[in-house]
């Protein structure tokens, strides 16, 4: 059982650190630069 949930993670890690990456690197910026231009 315990191997099944570390293999789960591991599948699931990935995803998550693209989400992440997306987050950080392509949304924050954007709204940064949308707040930046009505200021």
């Amino acid at each position: 059982m315990k191997i099944y949930e570390n293999l789960y993670t591991l599948k699931t890690l990935p995803i998550l650190n693209t989400l992440i990456f997306f987050f950080g690197e392509i949304l924050f910026p954007l709204s940064f630069n949308i707040l930046s231009f009505f200021y």
